[in-house]
């Protein structure tokens, strides 16, 4: 702007150039601090979200390692209960192949898989946990957009600028 623009916006808004100047120089300070501010905000907030994810990942796997772990020993005390029977079985003279042999064999195992559907199930409920408390986090969490952090530097140095020129109206007037 030449000069002459500026002492004409000057007279009309009823403040000296000197105001003017500073209220443009304030409001472009003010831009820039608020636009500096909200990209650390945003860098402090994706870096959340990447901790958060990490630590939701991390408990998926140990809530898996888990629910593998009970299920490994629920099979080799299964082993260990049939072989058990089997030995029973034969040092008493019972026919291993006889249809309350088998029987018994048969609700050993389908124990053992009623036990495994129990520990799938409650591993899988134990993960929709995780994944509520991480939605939940990332609830909490503000990320802008460009344009977003762009609005919120403008209306914080128009703000600031319309501040120092009421200021230097103010100042006018008094004098």
């Amino acid at each position: 702007m030449c000069p002459v623009t500026i002492g004409a916006a000057a007279a009309y808004i009823g403040v000296s150039t000197t105001t003017l100047y500073v209220a443009a120089a304030a409001a472009t300070i003010m831009a820039a601090y608020s636009a500096s501010q909200s990209i650390a905000a945003n860098r402090q907030a994706k870096a959340q979200s990447k901790l958060l994810t990490q630590q939701a990942i991390q408990r998926n796997s140990e809530i898996d390692t888990a629910a593998a772990d009970q299920m490994n020993q629920r099979a080799e005390a299964a082993r260990q209960e049939r072989a058990a029977a089997r030995a029973a079985a034969a040092e008493s003279g019972v026919n291993l192949g006889s249809g309350s042999f088998l029987a018994q064999l048969n609700a050993s195992q389908l124990q053992e898989w009623n036990d495994n559907g129990v520990i799938t199930k409650n591993a899988e409920e134990q993960k929709k946990a995780t994944g509520v408390q991480y939605k939940s986090g990332l609830a909490g969490l503000q990320i802008k957009s460009g344009l977003g952090i762009g609005l919120g530097a403008v209306a914080s140095g128009v703000s600031t600028g319309y501040g120092v020129m009421q200021a230097g109206r103010t100042a006018k007037q008094a004098a």
